[in-house]
């Protein structure tokens, strides 16, 4: 986190495809992506959050700001 201390997040990926040929053709491993696009926005959030945030009313902002940027990798 930003003020250095260690957190242990859990998060969970729901995802609907919306272009099923796009999705099945275009990246060798569309769920590994997904899971490496997750992982990367994550800790970016996460490592620019205090440990305060996170555990209380920051959680919803962190939640939007790794969702967006989810959004962003995986559109790109």
């Amino acid at each position: 986190t930003s003020d250095e201390s260690y957190a242990d997040v859990d998060v969970s990926v729901f995802y609907r495809v919306k272009n099923p040929e796009l999705f099945l053709y275009s990246a060798v491993d569309p769920v590994d992506s997904l899971a490496q696009a997750t992982a990367s926005a994550l800790r970016q959030v996460v490592g620019n959050t205090k440990l305060e945030g996170i555990l209380t009313d920051g959680r919803i902002s962190a939640r939007e700001q790794i969702h967006a940027q989810i959004e962003k990798i995986i559109d790109s």
